[in-house]
């Protein structure tokens, strides 16, 4: 079980907060929750890619979910091996993320018109946390 420090060592690699969780140049957001799993009292690490998509509903949304499918994979798996890191540095502790499970993408129109869709298009990563 994690300690208050240890706690707060992964909520601070994990911050994004004024701004650093924003979209801004890198063209996607991630947002993090921590919770204990009401079923197996397991502290859990819930990690959300987020991103906004443009499209022509006549040449459908396919090539842009390939993309960020891919993209949002490989970003969530970085920030995984990101935490570990920094957490052994800080810690001095080792961690480990088992993963349940990845969220089946999702994507929520937000505006629409004949020509041009916008959308939000979100994935989560869900691990559970173990020393």
């Amino acid at each position: 079980m994690f300690n208050m420090q240890e706690y707060n060592a992964l909520g601070q690699i994990l911050d994004r907060t004024f701004g650093r969780g924003s979209i801004g140049e890198k063209g996607f957001a991630i947002r993090h929750n921590m919770s204990l799993c009401h079923i197996t009292n397991r502290p859990l690490l819930e990690l959300r890619y987020e991103t906004a998509i443009n499209f022509n509903p006549r040449h459908g949304i396919h090539d842009q979910m390939k993309l960020h499918n891919k993209m949002s994979q490989e970003v969530l798996e970085g920030l995984v091996s990101q935490v570990k890191s920094e957490y052994r540095e800080i810690t001095g502790k080792s961690i480990k993320l088992t993963e349940p499970k990845m969220s089946e993408p999702e994507v929520i129109t937000t505006s629409h018109n004949p020509s041009l869709v916008r959308a939000r298009y979100s994935r989560i990563m869900v691990h559970y946390l173990e020393q």
